[in-house]
């Protein structure tokens, strides 16, 4: 499975944190943050846009020294927490940030999926997965439409070893992602695969390995990436030649005969123009230069 990107993950909730100081301080619309801690957030949001981290950390901790607290105070000095540390590299930090973010009762509304996906997200990189399960539930509950929420959630409830909770989740995603024709996301196929396979659902898994190799499959592969999953959800592979079923010959070409005849299956080729050309349409074809047959046109 794939791991998130510390950075990228919060860009999104970093913008939002700075535009959020800016328009409750300069607009004094309610929920508003009180003087004095607006003026040390303001300090610290300049310090931040001149990635000064140390003096942004100093402006926030002045405000979070100034008396008389509300909670969307707090909740702001969380926000803007979470941008320090996000630009820090400080995961348990931005995770402990991102919590006391989603669990304020004074965040605004349209935060509040946001805030749990921050927090799922930053439980998980930080291995905190109970928490990141409650998050999780928390999220899907604000039904989110973005797949990477999904797949976040998808991961909480994997590592928390709600595994039926992970495949409905995901599940769910891929099935849509089908559907409208759309590739389905490799990262929630692998959440998919993994707890199918610990759940010992052993059709569910083998079903979700052949989306996986039909989207994804690597012509050059470092190595046979699913065989541990193969193998653990006891999916058998078997090969075969064509003369195995020769005595089905007849039965193949009145079938097949009718599906070409009638457009339900349709044959490729390749046609290389000229005898003289044959040289190099017989070499290319051990370099893959063909679509279905080669054919030479005299």
């Amino acid at each position: 499975m794939t791991t998130f990107s510390f950075r990228g993950l919060l860009t999104a909730s970093a913008a939002v944190a700075a535009l959020c100081v800016s328009a409750a301080y300069a607009a004094d619309a309610p929920p508003k943050l009180s003087a004095g801690v607006a003026k040390q957030i303001v300090a610290a949001q300049k310090a931040a846009q001149g990635n000064d981290w140390a003096g942004a950390k100093t402006a926030l901790d002045a405000a979070s020294l100034v008396p008389n607290h509300t909670p969307y105070d707090d909740y702001e000095i969380q926000e803007f927490t979470l941008l320090i540390d996000a630009n820090t590299n400080d995961i348990p930090g931005a995770a402990a940030a991102a919590q006391a973010a989603a669990d304020s009762p004074a965040a605004p509304a349209a935060d509040q999926q946001k805030n749990f996906k921050n927090a799922t997200q930053l439980s998980l990189m930080s291995k905190q997965y109970d928490k990141a399960a409650v998050y999780a539930k928390k999220l899907q509950a604000t039904n989110p439409a973005d797949p990477s929420m999904v797949e976040a959630m998808g991961q909480a409830y994997f590592f928390a070893k709600d595994y039926p909770s992970a495949i409905a989740v995901t599940q769910k995603l891929v099935d849509s992602q089908l559907a409208a024709k759309q590739k389905p996301s490799r990262n929630a196929l692998e959440v998919l695969l993994n707890a199918q396979v610990t759940a010992k659902d052993e059709e569910g898994a083998e079903k979700t390995l052949e989306i996986l190799v039909a989207n994804y499959n690597d012509p050059n592969p470092p190595s046979f990436r699913f065989i541990a999953r193969i193998i653990a959800a006891r999916i058998r592979l078997k090969g075969f030649l064509i003369l195995d079923y020769q005595s089905r010959m007849d039965e193949f070409y009145r079938e097949m005969g009718q599906w070409v005849a009638s457009g339900a299956v349709k044959s490729s080729q390749t046609v290389v123009e000229g005898l003289e050309n044959m040289p190099e349409a017989f070499l290319g074809l051990f370099e893959g230069a063909n679509t279905g047959k080669m054919l030479v046109k005299l």
